[in-house]
């Protein structure tokens, strides 16, 4: 008799990304096990920003609100050269509900996500750990041993479990890449003297002695992370701490009450692929790189999301299973560009020469007068500018500027030539969706647009444009209909009118949003008809002008399964 399904799907490690992803599959209805190798969490917290974009991702797990509860937010960043200021940045010009870094030490995020786990009615199986995963064609089998060894079957597995995972040496999977010279200190302290340094900013100093960053923490204390010399000693005194910060910090900042210090090695390393079969690797299992910009933690939980709604759309709702190659597609391109960008960071941090600070203070001064530069570094900073434009999980649709009308011609369902470039403009397919306030909701609540994506389905846009036309009424019903018929239980069409009351010639008796402001419309550049079909984990993907019945219906099926 053959092994039974324990549950459809195994995540092993029980950090943040483990966590994250056995949440987002609960909350979607999948069976999951939890398992971690360690006997109690790690009081070790390495990780403490959370960026904005995963604080996104956490609102739509139903976290987002505890977890800013407990932190503190960040503002902004100063980056200085000897003290003296170079360039700063702020958060709150970002386009997002959460315009801010979260501070908040790892071990409490993963506390909080712990409490919101068991909720789902999963607990973490502590002292457990996962020796020999083999999979078939339908499940894994992997040998789990903790006060027994035991042998379970899943349909999926997942390691979670780190930069020296055992999913992976399991799978004899090289992690190609090479470690940077320098170690790292990482310690959490309160600062004293005459300097005042802001709590609600990131402060990076840079130096010909190295770099040093101060990140306010909860209770007024900061974590303070440098990047050692090749030779140095590091012991947990005052002395070693303070002369870090007296060469490298501001004048006059005194180190006191300091916590554990912690020294570790960095590298930039990737798997050579993503997924196994059966078995799938997230978070530093797959992919390590620099900590500056501290996007490790962010880019792991990336891939959590990513791929929780891809598992539960395949165990749940019907899609077949290469809907699961893309998440290699669109998440290993990802973290490889995160690596490139923080590498450069760090290389040009590390600069010693005092013409080469030189001419790169210069060039980040001038980087950043540029307003367009400004919100690039800043949407790059917040993890808001990921796209998944390669993928072949997305789509998009434009008709032939020839096709358009030359006049204000409202009454015909073609665009201007206008709106036709505003839409060229527009949100592209395999980019995040823009969030946007709806002041009338779907009803009389106001709601955020992401609001409307929390469940698994693919929510379509079907907008009519800034002005209704019979002609294009019928079509965006048609459409929605159609939608209904081939996918009633994933995909939620929904239809977008920039005014107070359906149109009357609608025999569609689904969902209705009225844009009266067209704050929608003007965000989604459709100022004539389109449709954009928005995925779960809250990126385009799919759009056309004008909507396209077919070709979205045909879209649909290539992500679901013929």
């Amino acid at each position: 008799m053959s092994l039974p399904i324990s549950h459809e799907v195994l995540i092993v490690g029980a950090g943040p990304v483990g966590l994250s992803l056995a949440l987002d599959l609960a909350r979607r209805g999948v069976s999951v096990r939890i398992i971690d190798a360690r006997a109690e969490p790690s009081p070790v917290s390495r990780a403490t920003e959370v960026q904005p974009r995963t604080l996104e991702i956490f609102e739509a797990m139903g976290v987002a609100r505890a977890l800013i509860g407990e932190g503190v937010k960040i503002l902004g960043l100063d980056l200085r050269d000897d003290g003296e200021l170079i360039t700063s940045l702020d958060t709150t010009s970002a386009d997002t509900p959460f315009p801010f870094l979260l501070s908040l030490p790892q071990a409490r995020l993963e506390a909080i996500l712990t409490a919101a786990l068991l909720g789902h009615g999963v607990r973490v199986e502590r002292g457990v750990s996962i020796r020999w995963p083999e999979a078939d064609e339908d499940s894994a089998v992997a040998v789990l041993t903790g006060a027994a060894e035991e042998r379970a079957r899943f349909r999926y597995i997942v390691g979670c479990d780190g930069e020296a995972s055992t999913t992976r040496a399991a799978l004899r999977l090289t992690f190609k890449g090479a470690a940077y010279p320098q170690d790292y200190v990482v310690c959490d302290l309160e600062l004293d003297g005459p300097t005042h340094l802001d709590h609600s900013r990131l402060h990076v100093f840079l130096s010909a002695h190295g770099t040093l960053t101060l990140a306010p923490l909860p209770g007024g204390r900061w974590r303070l992370l440098a990047e050692l010399p090749d030779d140095a000693a590091l012991s947990p005194d005052h002395p070693t701490l303070q002369a870090l910060l007296d060469h490298r910090a501001m004048p006059g900042l005194r180190a006191i009450a300091e916590g554990a210090v912690h020294r570790y090695p960095a590298a930039r390393r990737a798997v050579e692929r993503m997924r196994d079969g059966r078995v799938f690797l997230a978070g530093d299992a797959a992919h390590v790189h620099s900590p500056v910009g501290g996007l490790g933690m962010n880019l792991g939980i990336e891939d959590a999301f990513n791929l929780g709604w891809k598992l539960a759309a395949v165990l749940r709702h019907g899609a077949h299973d290469p809907l699961l190659d893309s998440y290699e597609a669109e998440r290993a391109p990802a973290a490889q560009a995160e690596t490139r960008q923080t590498h450069l960071a760090t290389v040009l941090f590390q600069l010693r020469l005092p013409i080469a600070r030189f001419a790169r203070d210069q060039l980040l001064q001038t980087l950043t007068r540029s307003r367009a530069m400004r919100q690039q570094t800043l949407e790059t900073m917040t993890e808001l500018r990921v796209s998944y434009a390669g993928s072949p999980l997305v789509e998009e649709h434009q008709k032939s500027a020839l096709w358009s009308s030359i006049d204000n011609d409202r009454a015909v369902e073609s665009p201007t030539l206008v709106d036709w470039e505003r839409f060229l403009e527009g949100p592209r397919a395999g980019s995040r969706a823009p969030d946007v306030y709806l002041t009338q909701g779907l009803g009389e609540r106001p709601v955020w647009l992401y609001e409307l994506l929390r469940d698994h389905r693919v929510v379509v846009l079907l907008f009519d444009g800034a002005a209704h036309t019979v002609l294009g009424g019928l079509n965006l019903d048609h459409i929605a209909q159609a939608l209904r018929a081939r996918f009633a239980d994933r995909v939620r069409p929904i239809l977008v009118v920039p005014a107070a009351a359906r149109p009357e010639e609608l025999t569609w008796d689904g969902e209705v949003l009225y844009d009266v402001e067209q704050l929608l419309h003007r965000r989604y550049a459709a100022q004539s008809e389109c449709v954009y079909a928005l995925r779960p984990d809250t990126f385009i993907g799919f759009r056309a002008q004008p909507a396209d019945g077919p070709k979205l219906l045909a879209w649909l099926e290539r992500v679901f399964g013929g």
